[in-house]
């Protein structure tokens, strides 16, 4: 399945920048899909640190409100989404960063110092604590690079590769999720704050970065392009939405509790990945993730409508955080099938698109949290507002992004795998499973609480 990583190891030996070491050959040789797998290890560090009380010190009120964690989370997230998009528009020092190991290992360093003095100032308070928002910004603008390396990866592996392995590695972060939060204090801190280290390490083993070079990456189709515009406006919308959703559900909420909520919508999300894991597994043909796209909107739909009836908090925005990790999931799919088969930088769409989701949750929670606390004078009902941003979610599911459009998108990049020509110099694994071959190895990297869930 996985040989088209390991066809042209002789090719990258002689690069400078990203050639892995012997370890990292042999790891590659006996396991070729845990640099993909390895992405679970930067899922868990969300997951770890916006969905446990893992970063929240002892001497914090544990019976307020969270503010300290949700600032944490609406800081960062914020840093990512703008980062991600500022790398997406300045593509070649992006692919520099992102394609050298030295850098990368620093950044990775720089965001586990960031996560321990997160940690280090969560009993401070939200008034007047500069280090808690620089910690903050620190693990965003860090981790920004870290999801652009796998954005890279998932982008050379085709439609159903990346189905599999991305839910692989929801069920990685499970795991890891339930290792973080069951460590003693102090431990659990570090082992979170090694999470991004780990991440970086997984992509060692990854010869094909050292294909960076000249060459120009063919045009993709124009009907990838024109979904590839539909997905960001569908994944910013949703995004919101989400974000107003789960911003109301922080002033009914304990850090206390944060464990115990956590740990359920962690779960349910491991579980859903693990059964898409076993039915793509399973499937001999390609598997159509249009599939998931509709049982998942409406799922959210029903979530929101749910959640005002229980006060903003309880069963309804859990429902909604677990369904919103699976869209994560899917869409994190769709970004790497267009960066396979569109012609498009890798970075640039996992830039536009992962950054639109970080900032659609980001404006979502801090509108959701405006809207709570207007409340008090009557202006506001969240009635009303659940059901505008139902309407906001339906229409845009069936008039901006719907299944046919997504399936119709697919079935392009399967007819050019299947009957388009090759471009000259492609490797073996180009039109591997019919998907698509824009984006064969040999092309260049650029060219070639509440339950905060994902971001």
């Amino acid at each position: 399945m996985f040989k088209r990583f390991s066809d042209n190891q002789e090719a990258f030996a002689s690069s400078g920048e990203l050639a892995p070491t012997r370890l990292g050959m042999a790891v590659e040789e006996q396991w070729p899909a845990f640099k993909l797998v390895g992405f679970g290890f930067y899922y868990a560090w969300i997951w770890v640190s916006y969905n446990s009380n893992v970063l929240v010190s002892p001497a914090a009120a544990y019976d307020l409100p969270p503010d300290t964690l949700s600032l944490t989370y609406l800081v960062s997230t914020l840093a990512l989404g703008l980062s991600l998009i500022a790398l997406a528009l300045a593509r070649d020092a992006a692919r520099r960063a992102v394609a050298s190991n030295g850098a990368l290992g620093i950044i990775a360093v720089v965001v586990g110092l960031a996560t321990v003095g997160t940690y280090a100032s969560s009993s401070l308070g939200v008034e007047g604590n500069p280090l808690l928002i620089a910690s903050a910004a620190l693990t965003g603008i860090g981790t920004s690079a870290i999801v652009l390396r796998f954005g890279v990866i998932y982008a050379k592996v085709p439609a159903r590769e990346a189905t599999m392995y991305t839910a692989a590695s929801f069920v990685f972060a499970m795991m890891i999720y339930f290792v973080a939060v069951g460590l003693p204090d102090p431990v659990g801190v570090g082992f979170t704050a090694a999470l991004p280290a780990l991440a970086v390490l997984s992509t060692l083993t990854n010869p094909e970065y050292a294909g960076i070079g000249s060459a120009m990456r063919p045009e993709g189709s124009r009907v990838l392009r024109g979904f590839f515009v539909r997905l960001l406006i569908a994944v910013a919308v949703f995004s919101v939405v989400v974000g107003v959703s789960r911003g109301f559900a922080v002033p009914h909420s304990s850090i206390a509790a944060l464990n115990d909520e956590g740990s359920l919508v962690i779960f349910s999300t491991g579980m859903v990945a693990a059964v898409l894991f076993a039915i793509v597994g399973l499937m001999r043909r390609q598997f159509d993730v249009s599939r998931l796209y509709y049982p998942i909107i409406i799922a959210v739909a029903a979530g929101i409508l749910v959640t005002p009836l229980l006060g903003g908090n309880g069963f309804g925005s859990q429902f909604v955080t677990v369904a919103y990790n699976c869209f994560v999931l899917v869409i994190w799919c769709l970004l790497a099938y267009v960066g396979y088969s569109s012609g498009l930088s890798s970075i640039l769409v996992f830039g536009l698109g992962r950054g639109a989701s970080a900032l659609g949750t980001t404006i979502g929670w801090m509108g959701g949290l405006e809207i709570v606390r207007s409340q008090g004078d009557g202006s506001l009902s969240l009635e009303v507002i659940s059901v505008a941003m139902v309407f906001a979610l339906l229409v845009v599911s069936m008039l901006v992004l719907n299944d046919r459009l997504i399936g119709d998108a697919l079935r392009v990049g399967g007819a050019r795998g299947e009957g388009g020509s090759v471009p000259v110099g492609a490797g073996r694994g180009a039109a591997h499973l019919g998907t698509g071959v824009l984006a064969s190895e040999n092309y260049p990297l650029e060219g070639s609480p509440p339950c905060f869930g994902g971001v």
